[in-house]
């Protein structure tokens, strides 16, 4: 399982969701931006409808492997935020998507405080790939 857990240290924890939200619905998307409130949180902004740097996706070769990579700026400091990047090789495959082969590269350089970039990676071959990031928020 290649969940990523982020555990901080020493680190003052910092707004829950619903303390963020001001009592939005984690699935709501009140400014229509095509984000939900929890995505927009898990992405750092500042409050509902706040700018945010969008993911990107794109792919990369390393020796004979092709990497489909999805990298995003995640929020580190709200506890029970869970970022999970999962692949799939088909849309159409009913439970198709799992986190076996995602790899999760973490860099906390150039991006805010509480915050580290996270590309999630997954080899992919000649058919087609998929990748996508699931959000949890424990309570």
């Amino acid at each position: 399982n290649n969940t990523l857990h982020v555990v901080l240290a020493n680190a003052a924890p910092g707004p829950s969701f619903a303390e963020w939200s001001g009592g939005f619905p984690a699935n709501s998307d009140n400014d229509a931006d095509g984000y939900t409130a929890l995505v927009e949180f898990a992405f750092g902004a500042v409050a509902p409808g706040a700018p945010f740097t969008p993911p990107f996706v794109s792919v990369t070769t390393s020796g004979l492997t092709n990497f489909l990579m999805l990298t995003a700026v995640i929020r580190t400091n709200s506890p029970g935020l869970n970022v999970i990047g999962q692949a799939a090789s088909s849309l159409g495959v009913t439970n198709g998507w799992s986190t076996n082969g995602v790899e999760v590269i973490t860099t906390t350089d150039n991006v805010p405080a509480d915050h580290e970039q996270r590309t999630y990676r997954t080899p992919t071959t000649n058919s087609a790939g998929f990748i996508r990031l699931r959000f949890e928020l424990a309570p």
